[in-house]
């Protein structure tokens, strides 16, 4: 394994004004959200932390845990953002530190910037991406998922999540009995498996649908026969049926 942090996935980016009906709902999320912020009036929520968040500043936020942000319409949230996947699961709450002008971070955040707005190929964006995650890792005091068997565990959850693998399925495969893997599984991050399906399901869910995907064959590959019981699911998790989701969606931090 790559003991080094990087970018597996980089799954959406831009330089965003908010609108100001922007908000991230308390939900789970199975990405990081990696925020550099210009201006805006924003507080950030979680069980663990709550605080605003502060201009000229770059934020790591958690994977797997629940969170919400709000703005104050009057004061936008405006920022370089980007929602990615780590090849390893930083488990601290927020990171978060103020971009020094003379810092090399600043400097790697400016190359990044100029690169969304050129609209340069993704792959050169992973690449600068890379260099500023690491640069991260290697001067703050980060933990880290190193658990090898976990990330057996995560990977076929990501996998098959759609069978809707059962806590004892999981289990199994790591030989462990079922109440023992759910307390090992919340500790290391902060939610029960079966949460953690229920979001990683609706996310790829939400991602077909704005690909275009007809409702009907998203609960098909969702693992649900019926389309009206996979609509319940989906707003409970996103707030809106997938319908409403489609036409109210636009590409936001």
């Amino acid at each position: 394994m790559n003991m080094h942090l990087e970018v597996s996935n980089l799954i959406s980016y831009d330089i965003t004004k908010c609108l100001p009906d922007w908000e991230i709902p308390n939900t789970l999320w199975p990405y990081h959200r990696l925020y550099w912020v210009y201006s805006g009036e924003v507080i950030y929520e979680s069980d663990e932390e709550q605080f605003y968040l502060e201009k000229n500043t770059f934020y790591v936020f958690p994977i797997y845990k629940k969170y919400k942000m709000l703005h104050n319409p009057l004061v936008p949230l405006h920022c370089l953002w980007f929602h990615v996947n780590l090849n390893r699961t930083i488990l601290n709450p927020t990171v978060k530190f103020c971009v020094d002008q003379a810092s090399t971070r600043f400097y790697l955040l400016k190359v990044l910037e100029n690169l969304v707005m050129e609209k340069v190929d993704i792959c050169n964006i992973i690449s600068v991406l890379n260099v500023l995650v690491l640069n991260i890792a290697n001067t703050e005091q980060l933990k880290f998922s190193s658990n090898l068997r976990m990330d057996k565990v995560m990977e076929y959850m990501q996998i098959n999540f759609y069978k809707n693998p059962t806590n004892t399925q999981l289990a199994s495969l790591l030989n462990l009995d079922s109440r023992y893997f759910i307390r090992f599984f919340k500790k290391n991050y902060g939610q029960t498996p079966q949460e953690y399906v229920s979001a990683y399901k609706a996310f790829q869910a939400a991602t077909l649908i704005l690909q275009g995907v007809l409702v009907k064959d998203v609960a098909e590959k969702m693992g649900y026969l019926d389309p009206k019981a996979f609509s319940r699911f989906f707003k409970a998790h996103k707030g809106v049926s997938p319908s409403e989701y489609k036409k109210s969606y636009y590409l936001q931090p």
